[in-house]
C-alpha cells in the first residue's frame, strides 16, 4: 500500500532537507515546486426557468443535462441553449417511477432513474419509460431526491448493494460492490469489502452505508467515506489492483468492534473517530478528495453516551472536523485547500454550481438557473 500525505509543505521542506544532504557525486533531484489548486469557468449555461431545478447529470456527447425540481416535482431534460422537455414522472402515469427516485444519470442515449430498492428504470431522451430492470441488490443508501453515488461507465453500473437475503450469512456482514452490466442486465462481478473498512463491523448509519466512486478509462477509483484508503479497480477483471493510503489527520487504525444494527447509536460515536471523506474525483492525472478530519479517540471517549449533540459535541466537531479539499498527482499530494461543507456536485470533469466561486450568497427569486461549470487546474506558486 502507498503512503499519501496531506501535508504537502511539510512533504516539500523534508524532500528539500534530504536533497541538500546528498553526496556531491549524487545526482540531486530538485525539489518539487509548490502548487496551487484553482478552478476555471469553462461554461455557463442558463435556463428560463422559475424554479429551484437541481442539474443531477450531464452528458458531453449528448450535449445534455438532466434536472430535476423538487417543488414542481418534474423532470427537466435541457441542450446547452433551452429546456427541450419537462416531465411529471411520478404518480400513476405509464411514465412514472412510483413515489420516489434517489438519482438519474445518462447511459448512452438513455436515462437510467434509480428506484428506492432494488430497481432502476430506462427512459428514452422525451422521458417516456422504456422498461424497468430488476437488479439483484438494493442500494445500500438510496438518498431521495436527485443524488446518487453510482457512477456509470460504458456498459458497466457500479453501486454498493445491499444483499438483504444473505446478509445474515456474511461474516463480516459486509455489502459488495457490485458491477452490473447495464447491457447484459446481469452481474459482472462483486468486489468484497475489505475486512477492516469500519462499515463492515458498523452497518447502519447513513454515511456507513456509501461507497465514493471516481471513474477513469478501463479503472474505477474508490473510497469507503470514514476509511482513508483510495482504492483502483480494473474494471474488466473486476479486481483490486492498487491502493494508496492517505494520512488524514488524527487518524488511528480503528478497533475491531463489532456494532450491530441494535447498537447503532454507539456506532454513531465510533464515526467521530474516522475521517470524513466526502466525494472523489479523477481526471487525467489529477485526483481530488475532500474529507473533515477525526477528532481524536481520547476526545471522543470522553462524550457522554445519553445524548447525541449538545455543547460538548459540537465543540469538538468545530475543533476538529476541518474540512479540506487535497490535490494529487502520481502519489503526491501536491495542493490543499479549505473545502465547503456539505455534498459537492460533480459531474464528470466538472465542479458545479449555481452562483460564481467567491460570490456573496443573494436570496433573490429569479426567473432564470444558471449552473457553471469549472474545472479544476494546477498552477505554480509564483513567489513575488
Amino acid at each position: 500500500m502507498n503512503k499519501l500525505s496531506l501535508i504537502p509543505l511539510i512533504v516539500i521542506a523534508f524532500i528539500g532537507c534530504f536533497a541538500c544532504q546528498t553526496a556531491p557525486d549524487q545526482e540531486q533531484e530538485a525539489p518539487a515546486q509548490p502548487m496551487n489548486l484553482e478552478f476555471e469557468l469553462v461554461k455557463t449555461l442558463e435556463y428560463d426557468y422559475l424554479g429551484r431545478a437541481r442539474l443531477m447529470d450531464y452528458s458531453e456527447d449528448l450535449g445534455l443535462g438532466v434536472l430535476y425540481d423538487d417543488q414542481r416535482d418534474e423532470f427537466i431534460l435541457a441542450n446547452d441553449e433551452e429546456i427541450i422537455v419537462q416531465k411529471k414522472l411520478s404518480g400513476d402515469s405509464k411514465n412514472s417511477y412510483g413515489a420516489y427516485f434517489s438519482g438519474a444519470l445518462f447511459w448512452k442515449d438513455k436515462l437510467i432513474v434509480f428506484g428506492l430498492g432494488s430497481f432502476y428504470f430506462i427512459y428514452d431522451l422525451d422521458l417516456n419509460k422504456i422498461e424497468r430492470v430488476d437488479l439483484p441488490y438494493s442500494n445500500a443508501t438510496p438518498i431521495v431526491g436527485g443524488f446518487t453515488y453510482n457512477r456509470i461507465v460504458n456498459d458497466w453500473l457500479f453501486y454498493y448493494g445491499d444483499p438483504r437475503e444473505e446478509k445474515a450469512t456474511l461474516d463480516p456482514p459486509a455489502n459488495p460492490v457490485t458491477i452490473w452490466n447495464l447491457a447484459d442486465k446481469s452481474v459482472h462481478a462483486q468486489l468484497k469489502t475489505p475486512a477492516n473498512i469500519p462499515q463492515v463491523w458498523n452497518p447502519g448509519g447513513i454515511g456507513m452505508s456509501t461507497v465514493l466512486f471516481a471513474p477513469s478509462n478501463d479503472r474505477m477509483l474508490l473510497m469507503y467515506p470514514y476509511h482513508p484508503v483510495i482504492y483502483e479497480v480494473d474494471i474488466k477483471e473486476a479486481k483490486f489492483t492498487d491502493s494508496i493510503l492517505v494520512e488524514a489527520q488524527n487518524w488511528e487504525e480503528p478497533d475491531i468492534i463489532k456494532r450491530d444494527f441494535e447498537n447503532r447509536i454507539e456506532a454513531m460515536f465510533d464515526e467521530l473517530s474516522y475521517p470524513s471523506f466526502k466525494f472523489l474525483y479523477v481526471n487525467d492525472d489529477l485526483l481530488l478528495t475532500a474529507y473533515e478530519s477525526a477528532i481524536p479517540k481520547e476526545e471522543v471517549a470522553g462524550l457522554p453516551r445519553n445524548i447525541l449533540g449538545g455543547e460538548k459535541w459540537m465543540d469538538l466537531q468545530n475543533m476538529y472536523r476541518k474540512p479540506a479539499l487535497i490535490a494529487i498527482k502520481g502519489e503526491s499530494a501536491v495542493a490543499e485547500m479549505e473545502f465547503e461543507r456539505g455534498i459537492p456536485t460533480w459531474i464528470g470533469e466538472y465542479k458545479i454550481t449555481t452562483r460564481p466561486i467567491g460570490a456573496e450568497q443573494i436570496e433573490v427569486e429569479e426567473d432564470f438557473i444558471r449552473f457553471y461549470f469549472y474545472k479544476p487546474v494546477l498552477k505554480p506558486i509564483v513567489e513575488e
